[in-house]
């Protein structure tokens, strides 16, 4: 059983890291476009 607990505390961390990376591109992203958006209201 200590083995699987392993394993399975191991996937969390895999998938904690994939979170953050998703959770980093998706506020890059905003930020960006809410960047656009304001520019955008000016220029047109």
């Amino acid at each position: 059983m200590g083995n699987l607990l392993g394993l399975a505390n191991g996937d969390k961390a895999d998938q904690n890291q994939s979170k953050l990376l998703r959770d980093k591109a998706y506020t890059y992203l905003k930020e960006l476009v809410d960047e656009i958006r304001d520019a955008g209201k000016y220029l047109f």
